[in-house]
């Protein structure tokens, strides 16, 4: 779980320097896969299949649920701008990484108070 915060954080960084909009938006799409990677670590024990974690949110955590949406969305446009057929907009890129920003400080905090309550149980 640490470890996938970890990444989160570094990706979260390198969106943040990153030259190209294309490498802001991947950096920060990373982040936010990372940040739910770990979630998904502290909900099932495991991290599962990166590739479906925004599919597979909603189940274990649904209250997360509109942030995989965004994020499963967000994924698609990447895809889309990898084969050339969408163009990603310096807007997208800058708003994707206040998202996974805003998403890794709810995840960190939930996984906080989750941590706290095994503590005092």
């Amino acid at each position: 779980m640490e470890q996938q915060l970890t990444r989160a954080r570094a990706a979260l960084a390198a969106a943040e320097v990153a030259d190209t909009v294309a490498d802001r938006f991947r950096a920060a799409l990373m982040a936010a896969g990372w940040a739910a990677l770990a979630l998904a670590v502290a909900r099932t024990g495991r991290a599962g299949d990166a590739a479906l974690i925004w599919r597979s949110l909603p189940r274990w955590a649904p209250e997360f649920g509109e942030w995989a949406a965004c994020f499963d969305q967000a994924t698609g446009k990447l895809q889309a701008a990898v084969q050339r057929r969408y163009q990603l907009s310096a807007r997208e890129a800058d708003d994707l990484v206040r998202d996974a920003e805003t998403f890794l400080e709810l995840v960190r905090r939930r996984l906080a108070s989750v941590t706290a309550e095994r503590g005092t149980a």
